[in-house]
């Protein structure tokens, strides 16, 4: 992986790490070949039942949380759920996210259009660039879709040094979370590469521009959309610490599996204030640039956005860090801790 890269984009950091090989111990599987990945994070996960019952609107009482918590019992009683909510509860075969876990019709994602996030980043205190997210409706072949949009750029001297500015974009269905389309735009230093990706679900088939057709498995996600399904599978399962969950993604022609474990809850104090936050850690491959399989961590907010609060990566060549220092158009509130 480019240096410059892992500088820059950090919560885009799933495409950049991922992309690598550097997650759930570097196990991809060429496009075209529908066989999942094997490592001894990755294999024999399972799909959830998933209910389309009305939601109840979740408490977002932040009380009762420990910082942090090492239990292994499931989140706390302050987590996000309503008390007649669906739910599904993570067994030790863990979770594994496709169709089974999509938005239901009469339910409305944690994210919605209008969205933004601006994250600041850090590479130990150099601030060496900022990455945003954003998602805003269009129309894409006479259908509505939510168009996602993750930037990620050098500023300052990291700018002057080593020039990036990436753009992912995910065009995904409201009603399922699931991509229809992706856009890869990478800019770094002299490297330019473009790609468009288009996912057809009934036959369960991708379209590369630079690769052409490829078998996929059901229920496959880009990076972009991915971040924004986790967020969203949280207020429908049950966590408990040390839970796993699976999300298939496709990225640079290849099928990786994106494997994140839960550690549990935690306070943190960011520019932005004090927050409850859902902790975890995507499972990364030791020796490259990490020294163990948990040096990256991400901390969700622990209301009803599962908003990303911070990303660290504890790597080899140094500490990077992102946070968030200004968001605008989420559905909810960001809840602070008292």
């Amino acid at each position: 992986m480019r240096t410059g890269v892992i500088i820059v984009l950090v919560l885009i950091l799933l495409p950049q790490i991922a992309g690598s090989g550097l997650l759930c111990a570097g196990s991809s599987t060429p496009a075209g070949n529908d066989t999942a990945p094997s490592s001894s994070f990755c294999n024999d996960m399972t799909s959830p039942s998933s209910s389309g019952n009305d939601m109840t609107s979740p408490s977002s009482s932040g009380n009762d949380m420990t910082s942090p918590s090492s239990s292994g019992n499931l989140a706390p009683t302050g987590s996000p759920r309503g008390a007649d909510s669906p739910s599904t509860t993570l067994t030790r075969k863990d979770l594994s996210v496709t169709e089974a876990t999509a938005p239901q019709l009469d339910r409305v994602p944690v994210y919605i259009p209008g969205e933004m996030l601006r994250f600041q980043l850090y590479y130990g205190p150099i601030n060496a660039g900022e990455a945003v997210m954003k998602i805003n409706k269009v129309n894409f072949g006479g259908r509505e879709l939510w168009h996602a949009i993750a930037e990620g750029y050098t500023t300052g001297l990291a700018d002057r040094l080593f020039k990036v500015y990436d753009v992912y974009e995910s065009y995904m269905d409201p009603l399922t979370g699931l991509p229809v389309k992706a856009i890869r735009n990478i800019s770094e230093g002299r490297y330019r590469y473009y790609n468009e990706v288009l996912y057809n679900r009934n036959s369960h088939t991708v379209e590369s521009q630079l690769s052409g057709i490829h078998e996929v498995p059901p229920g496959i996600m880009d990076m972009v959309s991915a971040i924004y399904k986790l967020r969203d599978t949280l207020q429908t399962i049950t966590l408990y610490t040390g839970a796993i969950i699976e999300m298939q993604t496709y990225f640079s022609d290849e099928i990786y599996p994106l494997v994140v474990r839960f550690r549990g809850t935690e306070t943190i104090r960011t520019r932005m204030g004090r927050f409850h936050t859902l902790k975890f850690s995507p499972v990364s491959e030791p020796g490259r640039l990490f020294k163990t399989e948990d040096d990256i961590m991400i901390w969700l907010s622990n209301d009803r956005n599962y908003v990303p609060l911070r990303v660290s990566l504890n790597m080899l060549v140094g500490a990077v860090r992102m946070d968030l220092v200004e968001h605008s158009g989420l559905r909810f509130r960001l809840v602070e801790a008292q």
